[in-house]
């Protein structure tokens, strides 16, 4: 089978080293106050750590240090940042990731480790500014991308990432440098809380950033598909607040974003698709066993002619009756879908048949013969299949699909077969609903 093939394009660097924490689980020894778990931190990193595998692989160099739960002592977050920092050159981009419980405390915004003491969190947890973005300064690398997964708030709710305090943008923009390509990202404001959910398995915000980071957030980027600082900046905050806000029962979370460089720092150019032209008719098709199916609805009482009224019942004489109401338009779409399988396919018209049986509530059967093979596809639309159920509810007639709320409508099923054979729409299991 022909693939879509991606066109590399170049970055404004030649290696990333990335450093990804995510604490799910505390220590929490029997004599310390507990730190409630982080759901999906452990995801969050790991996941983040594969984005950037995947995005740069065969572009640049990636080295990583992931660091999860009791890999992520506060003496290994130490030295993984002492090592991986003062390797840094002037051509690499530096990115720190971080998903866990995140507090500021004396002015310093500060970050657990997975042996943090509540009891003593100064001297037991990471200095955001003097361990991670100080170093980062001092070091040969300009460019770097910090992305933070928490927040700071009381720890009343399971499903925030919270601890006490609110992290403080101000401390942090008042150390970043004009002249540093330095992007810090925080996934909640002040006063608010970093939400994850089940549906996403990741943290919302954090979900929304391996979206753009993978090219799947068309509004993430630049004209010549670059994602850039800003645009991610405006993305996550639009996307994680209408997110949370549609989602989470009118919750709030907008991410913020610290940027002081006067330039727009460019992060990566999403590859162009180029797809070959080829004609379906080209192609070696085999599809014994490929189908398509449908599912219409629509109300009865615009069908009706004259004096014509909807069934009180549904039953094999009301299937006919709608069957018959439809069969204008049935005949057209049917027709019109074999017409257009014999025109992909590349094939004359008397290489194809068309059958019309109306008896069965609109079935159409198109033969077709191509090289000496004899394939066989045929287009259905049985009223009588999936049906609609007639009823009387509060003294009015209504008309409802098999699995549908109560309405005044039909159930218009239709499939697409290889095989020749008629499928009950309500029971295929391979079938897409639209």
């Amino acid at each position: 089978m022909t693939k879509a093939k991606l066109k590399a394009k170049a970055t404004p660097f030649d290696r990333v080293v990335l450093v990804a924490i995510g604490i799910e689980g505390y220590q929490n020894l029997p004599t310390r106050d507990k730190i409630r778990k982080v759901a999906f931190a452990k995801a969050d990193a790991e996941a983040v750590t594969q984005t950037f595998r995947t995005i740069f692989h065969g572009v640049c160099r990636v080295e990583e240090a992931l660091l999860v739960n009791d890999q992520a002592s506060l003496t290994t977050l130490r030295g993984s940042l002492e090592t991986k920092l003062a390797g840094l050159k002037a051509t690499d981009l530096f990115v720190f990731y971080y998903a866990g419980h995140g507090f500021q405390k004396a002015q310093d915004n500060r970050l657990t480790a997975w042996d943090t003491d509540l009891d003593r969190l100064g001297d037991t947890s990471l200095n955001l500014v003097e361990e991670v973005l100080k170093p980062l300064r001092a070091s040969a690398c300009r460019r770097g991308l910090v992305f933070i997964d928490a927040c700071a708030e009381d720890m009343t709710d399971a499903r925030s990432r919270s601890l006490l305090g609110n992290l403080s943008s101000e401390a942090i923009a008042d150390y970043l440098d004009d002249g540093d390509y330095t992007a810090v990202y925080l996934a909640c404001s002040p006063g608010q809380r970093s939400w994850h959910h089940p549906n996403l398995s990741h943290g919302v915000f954090t979900h929304h950033l391996i979206e753009a980071l993978e090219g799947r957030a068309p509004d993430a980027l630049e004209d010549g598909g670059w994602l850039t600082d800003v645009k991610l900046r405006d993305w996550l905050a639009n996307s994680v607040q209408n997110w949370v806000s549609v989602n989470m029962g009118g919750k709030t979370q907008t991410p913020q974003t610290i940027i002081t460089a006067p330039h727009t720092f460019r992060i990566r150019q999403i590859p162009e698709t180029v797809v070959p032209k080829v004609r379906l008719a080209d192609l070696n098709l085999d599809n014994s066993d490929a189908w398509l199916e449908g599912f219409e609805t629509g109300a009865i009482r615009p069908l009706l002619k004259g004096r014509q009224s909807i069934p009180k019942f549904f039953n094999d004489t009301c299937a006919l009756f709608v069957a018959g109401l439809l069969e204008t338009d049935l005949r057209e779409e049917l027709d019109a879908a074999g017409m257009a399988a014999g025109t992909a396919l590349s094939l004359p018209r008397d290489q194809t048949r068309h059958e019309w049986d109306g008896a069965g509530g609109g079935i159409t059967q198109f033969s077709i013969m191509r090289s000496s093979a004899n394939r066989s596809v045929m287009t259905s639309n049985d009223i009588g299949c999936a049906g609609a159920c007639i009823s009387r509810t509060g003294g009015k007639v209504t008309s409802t699909p098999l699995g549908r709320s109560s309405r005044r409508s039909i159930s218009r099923p239709w499939s697409w077969s290889s095989t020749g054979e008629s499928r009950d729409t309500r029971t295929s299991p391979n079938g897409f609903r639209h």
